[in-house]
Parts: C-alpha cells; sequence; structure tokens
C-alpha cells in the first residue's frame, strides 16, 4: 500500500490555529431542569374515558438535566427528560402515563453579553413511553393469582425522535480572571419533539392491536440550573 501523502503544510497550520482556538475558548456547563409538558395525550384519554377513567391531564410535570461542552460559539452535549401525568382512576383500577427521552444536541452561541446568552439547539435521540394500569384493589390472593396472574398491565412503545429548541440564558459571571471564569445560570427552553414511532403499543415485547395513536409531537417548556466554567 503507497502511504497516503499529507496534506500542505499550510493547510495543516489552519487546521492547528483553528483546533487551538476551540480549545483556548472552551468551556462547559451542566444542570438540572423542571417545567412541563403539553403532549396531545386526547386519544389515550379518551379511550380511557370510554372505559369509565377520568381525563388525563393535559400537561406533565418534567425532570431531568442536561451537559454541554462549548467550544467558542459551538455548542455540543445531551439532555434527557421524563414527564409524569396526573394518575387516571376508574372504580376498578388507575392509569398512570409516564414518557421520557434523552438526545445528543448540537447548537451555536449568541452571546450578546456575559450575563445574556441565546442558543437555538438540535438533536437526535430517542423517546419512550408508557401507561401503567393497575387494580385499585391492593391485596391479591395468592391461589387466584396463580389461576389469573394479571394483576397490572404495563403498556408502552417508543423509538427513534429528533427534536428542536430556543434557549435563553441568564448568568451570573464570577471568579473571572485571565485564566477563565465561572457563572451560574438559569435557561428557560422552549422545545418540541417530533417522535414519528408514536402509537406503536407493546406489552411484554408483543404488540397491542387497536392502541390509540396520540400526536408525534411532544412540545416542552422548562427552566434550568445550570452551572459552568469557561477559558478566555
Amino acid at each position: 500500500m503507497h502511504p497516503v501523502a499529507p496534506p500542505p503544510y499550510n493547510v495543516l497550520l489552519e487546521v492547528n490555529m483553528f483546533l487551538l482556538t476551540l480549545i483556548s475558548s472552551a468551556g462547559g456547563m451542566g444542570g438540572f431542569t423542571a417545567g412541563a409538558s403539553f403532549w396531545d395525550n386526547s386519544a389515550i384519554s379518551s379511550r380511557l374515558e370510554a372505559q369509565g377513567y377520568d381525563p388525563l391531564s393535559s400537561y406533565g410535570l418534567v425532570m431531568g438535566g442536561g451537559g454541554y461542552a462549548l467550544m467558542g460559539h459551538l455548542i455540543m452535549g445531551g439532555s434527557g427528560f421524563g414527564t409524569t401525568y396526573f394518575r387516571s382512576e376508574s372504580d376498578s383500577a388507575t392509569a398512570a402515563l409516564d414518557i421520557g427521552g434523552g438526545f445528543f444536541e448540537l447548537g451555536w452561541l449568541f452571546a450578546p453579553t456575559d450575563w445574556f446568552w441565546v442558543y437555538p439547539t438540535m438533536g437526535i435521540g430517542s423517546v419512550g413511553y408508557s401507561l401503567h394500569l393497575v387494580p385499585v384493589r391492593g391485596e391479591q390472593d395468592f391461589d387466584s393469582l396463580l389461576t389469573d396472574p394479571r394483576y397490572s398491565a404495563i403498556l408502552g412503545g417508543g423509538g427513534f425522535a429528533a427534536t428542536g429548541a430556543l434557549n435563553t440564558q441568564f448568568n451570573i459571571p464570577f471568579a473571572t480572571g485571565q485564566g477563565g471564569g465561572a457563572i451560574i445560570g438559569v435557561v428557560i427552553k422552549g422545545q418540541i419533539i417530533y417522535s414519528p414511532m408514536m402509537g406503536d403499543w407493546q406489552i411484554e415485547g408483543r404488540e397491542v392491536m387497536g392502541a390509540p395513536k396520540p400526536s408525534a409531537l411532544i412540545p416542552l417548556v422548562t427552566a434550568s440550573l445550570m452551572f459552568g466554567g469557561f477559558g478566555e
């Protein structure tokens, strides 16, 4: 095999200078998140209501977190979230709906000042969802379970998802100097998630026929408390 010729010196120099610029201005931040999801779950709720359940809540409580590296204006990292909706009940059972996911994200930082940043992000990852159905009667006879073990059911599904978001961040810089500095920031994030596989329900690996197909779009509004450090 013939050796591959190295690129011209000036190209190598430019690449090295670019990498040095990224490293010298690199930093990172991470933190935790809370907020609300406004996923349209009416297709699921209507089927529950038809069987005597209370309507599902139209919003869920979001908890999660994320971490990002900053190289110049480039933002690279990931985030995850979990959402729980208020339980729906009937005379015989309760239903609990959960949804969660995680994403690898890239973004571009616009920083008019040290204390105010704006950055759009896009990402790919996956989303999973589940519906827990549990009888209201908590105690069960051992022999009856041997005859009919259907005590509770967990239906779920998920798959590939893509996301886009707009982030506004308010910072408190401190410990700044020639070697860099640190921040505490509050991020307000508006996010939309698209998951084309919504509605492909399964139970213990088996497909559930005739299941409702909820919206493939999942809007989130969250606030995050971030901690970070940066080079000059």
